[in-house]
């Protein structure tokens, strides 16, 4: 289970970061006859026709024309990558609420299987339901899991507790100053996630993009 979870985790985090780079091949759409580079060859042979005829009003205003057509381009790429931008910042949101959401079931099902386990008995159901619970987190955020004495895991965020036996802690989005973080509820101090499909999105929301759009 342990080396399953660390390759899901893995998968997770390569397989957020080819989704949102296959968007940014499509805004960039390049090679083609309408992206960027394109765009800016026809800008630059105008400008050389213009030099082979400085005096031709029609290729003055081809110029003119072709300068339009690049602010454009480079507007629309702008504009598309933003809103992808936008789009990424959503989608880290709704992880962090899946995550809170499968910390509780956790936390749910530990209390169930440390009654069923107070009796002798063995909660393997229960246990099979929390373990594909632990699958899927294991996709989203690495996280660390100890087991109790009493059949009880605890799950761990950088060393913190997301999961303490019965009781599930909250995570949250922060976007102070323009970077995407993601907090502790209760005191606001940062939960450092690595791994699985929110690491991804925070890098490619607080470095990708930024460095994207500054090309």
């Amino acid at each position: 289970d342990m080396q399953y979870r660390v390759q899901n985790q893995r998968g997770g985090d390569a397989s957020t970061r080819a989704q949102v780079y296959r968007q940014l091949e499509v805004a960039f759409n390049e090679p083609s006859t309408s992206g960027v580079s394109a765009t800016m060859d026809r800008f630059w042979a105008s400008w050389q026709s213009l030099v082979n005829r400085p005096d031709d009003q029609a290729t003055r205003a081809f110029v003119v024309e072709e300068g339009r057509n690049l602010s454009t381009t480079i507007n629309r790429v702008r504009q598309q990558m933003n809103l992808q931008r936008d789009n990424t910042a959503e989608t880290a949101r709704y992880t962090v609420d899946e995550v809170n959401a499968i910390a509780d079931e956790i936390a749910q099902l530990n209390v169930q299987i440390v009654a069923v386990t107070g009796v002798d008995q063995q909660p393997n159901d229960l246990m099979d339901q929390r373990d594909l619970l632990l699958d899927r987190l294991s996709k989203l955020v690495e996280t660390n899991n100890v087991y109790g004495p009493s059949g009880e895991v605890n799950v761990y965020i950088g060393g913190r507790a997301l999961v303490a036996r019965d009781e599930a802690r909250t995570l949250a989005l922060d976007d102070t100053g323009g970077v995407l973080s993601v907090v502790w509820q209760e005191d606001g101090t940062t939960a450092p996630v690595s791994g699985g499909s929110l690491n991804a999105l925070l890098d490619v929301y607080n470095v990708d993009f930024p460095t994207a759009i500054g090309e």
